[in-house]
């Protein structure tokens, strides 16, 4: 519109636009009536000062400080897309610098620090900083957080300093792979955990420790973390909302000295750490989908407990998921089970086992008995132990026990006592 060609499909532009635009043609159209005034400049601007600044209407809005201007600037914004508090924040820091190195200074640490983190995680990002200093920081009032805080250019330097050195380690902890784990590959298994679990409520404690902590110590509390991680929200499902105000206490403590080892961190946590006793009653209920993105978890769950019962480490990837009981079991089957225990137990962990891709297609959707002589060829240790003589829901019930009371030793804190 600014070039004055027409758009080339009106109904693509927001709505504001679209009457920006039916306003430029019907003033074009009337101006083409009024070719003597057009080709005349005394008359041209008698008409632009007698006639149309009359009775144009200007609004002005007066605010009392950039807060509210830059939200009102959010709410009114022409292109009809909301300014994001990404663009709130770095404008505002921007405002604060004086002079121009500085300001040129302030545009590169910005764009190193976006480019680590991206503009979509950044609010996530900052959000996760600034619970380093204070407990519930909600999404939509980051910018009305750093506006209280950060008064000058000194502080906005100092923030973004701290962004810019917490940076690298937020993108770490949600990759594995990462170049940042190269000199401490013992950290990687927990991470791939923390990437499973989608656990990031522990990121700000995660932030203060890596700064203050040994190395040794910061492996331990991201092994802490895996565990009451897995106990309190793969396991149990509890409410995520009370981890983060946990954490965000425990790196506030952190960060004034108060808690200076993982096991402080575990006493802090203590109240969300899952006990041993409903571990066990929900480990042994415990149901998830092989299907989809769950699908890895399972894989996960199997490799753990393979773990135990072989004590040789096996690859995740290397075996399939065999389902005792099919997923599509056939009428000989139901006779064992009904279908509502199919729907009920077919994805419990009682009825899964680490096998072969090959000899998985050869068992198949056959009867417990034939799967029971196949799977004494498997090198799974797990698989090998499913010696029952009927597969029947009690059956399947009590090795999910068994399993479950492995389980609380598998995945139990070395701070429990």
């Amino acid at each position: 519109m600014i070039n004055l060609r027409k758009p080339l499909n009106i109904r693509s532009l927001s709505t504001s636009n679209q009457l920006l635009w039916q306003a430029f043609e019907y003033f074009s159209n009337h101006l083409e009536e009024l070719q003597d005034v057009v080709q005349n400049g005394e008359m041209l601007t008698e008409f632009l000062t007698d006639t149309v600044a009359q009775r144009l209407l200007f609004i002005q809005i007066n605010v009392e400080d950039e807060l509210n201007a830059y939200t009102v600037f959010e709410t009114l914004n022409a292109r009809g897309i909301e300014l994001s508090s990404t663009d709130l924040l770095k404008n505002y820091l921007f405002s604060l610098f004086q002079g121009p190195d500085d300001l040129q200074e302030a545009q590169r640490q910005w764009r190193r620090i976006i480019s680590t983190v991206q503009m979509e995680k950044f609010p996530e990002f900052l959000r996760y900083y600034l619970s380093l200093k204070q407990t519930r920081v909600r999404r939509e009032r980051l910018f009305k957080l750093v506006r209280e805080s950060v008064k000058n250019a000194q502080q906005a330097f100092e923030l973004l300093d701290q962004l810019e050195n917490y940076s690298n380690l937020f993108i770490a902890l949600s990759n594995s792979n990462d170049e940042f784990w190269r000199d401490t590959p013992e950290n990687q298994p927990y991470i791939r955990e923390l990437e499973l679990f989608r656990v990031k409520q522990a990121y700000p404690s995660l932030f203060s420790a890596y700064a203050r902590f040994s190395r040794e110590n910061f492996t331990r509390l991201l092994k802490l973390v895996c565990v009451l991680s897995f106990r309190y929200t793969i396991v149990s499902s509890l409410n995520p909302n009370e981890l983060e105000t946990l954490y965000s206490k425990v790196a506030i403590a952190i960060t004034n000295g108060e808690i200076i080892n993982p096991r402080q961190v575990f006493d802090n946590l203590r109240s969300v750490y899952v006990s041993d006793e409903k571990f066990l009653q929900d480990f042994s209920l415990l149901s998830i989908s092989t299907k989809g993105q769950k699908k890895k978890l399972v894989r996960y769950i199997l490799f753990k407990l393979e773990l135990d019962a072989s004590h040789i480490e096996v690859n995740e990837d290397s075996f399939s998921i065999e389902h005792i009981l099919p997923e599509s079991p056939g009428s000989e089957w139901r006779q064992s089970f009904n279908d509502a225990q199919i729907e009920e137990m077919v994805y419990r962990i009682g009825n899964l086992t680490p096998l072969e891709p090959h000899l998985n297609r050869q068992v198949g959707n056959e009867l417990y008995p034939i799967k029971r002589t196949v799977y004494q060829q498997s090198v799974y240790t797990l698989t090998k132990n499913v010696l029952a003589e009927e597969w029947h829901p009690n059956t399947l019930t009590t090795r999910q026990r068994y399993l479950a009371q492995r389980a609380v030793h598998i995945w139990r804190s070395d701070f429990f006592v």
